[in-house]
């Protein structure tokens, strides 16, 4: 390559005129055009993404289920014939203690039983990794001693928890058309099961 008057391209052999060479002198590759490096055929890095955490407990899953607690027609005629008997029974303990006091407290007793009943209503529950949730009433895992899932005899399923709580120690939830054996599953794995015995006078409501 000569500076004077211009330029020579050393590949082509053409002059370049130009005045000053240190504006226009090209840059010279003595290994050739196989040397030079073009970015357009330059294969792209690959891309590994980012593992996204996934939140702590989030694998347990929520059971729910909607716990009704109604007593069915049978069991309706059942409860009529124990509180006629019970309303028997207060009037002749009142008879017999001449007491009125004694008839105002059955016939108190009897009515709130009759109200309890009747006011029934559908019980929302949920159980997942921090606890049993029972109509927005939270019960930590850590405040329930054990649990039982019973099989009644009219072949109904309800679930027995037993807590903690001063107000409400024991809880007795209707599984409904709740798979048993999915609570019974996703409970044990928190709580431990025990023996929970079924009032003789529940049984015999729902008995066949």
């Amino acid at each position: 390559m000569v500076y004077g008057g211009g330029l020579e391209n050393r590949y082509t052999g053409n002059r370049i005129e130009g005045s000053n060479p240190s504006l226009t002198a090209p840059v010279v590759y003595d290994g050739g055009m196989s040397d030079v490096l073009d970015l357009r055929n330059t294969p792209e890095p690959d891309i590994i993404p980012a593992a996204s955490e996934e939140p702590r407990g989030s694998a347990e899953g929520t059971l729910a289920w909607e716990a009704q607690t109604r007593l069915s027609s049978r069991a309706w005629r059942r409860h009529y014939w124990a509180m006629g008997a019970m309303s028997v029974i207060g009037a002749a303990v009142a008879f017999w203690q001449s007491s009125w006091l004694v008839l105002a407290t059955f016939a108190v007793c009897i009515g709130t039983w009759e109200l309890r009943e009747r006011l029934a209503r559908p019980i929302s529950v949920s159980i997942d990794h921090k606890g049993l949730v029972m109509n927005g009433h939270s019960f930590p895992h850590a405040t329930l001693r054990s649990f039982e899932v019973h099989r009644m005899p009219d072949g109904s399923h309800e679930l027995s928890v037993h807590t903690e709580s001063w107000h409400m120690p024991r809880l007795r939830l209707p599984l409904g058309d709740t798979d048993p054996q999915e609570v019974h599953a996703t409970l044990s794995r928190f709580v431990p099961e025990g023996e929970h015995p079924v009032p003789f006078y529940d049984r015999w409501l729902r008995k066949d």
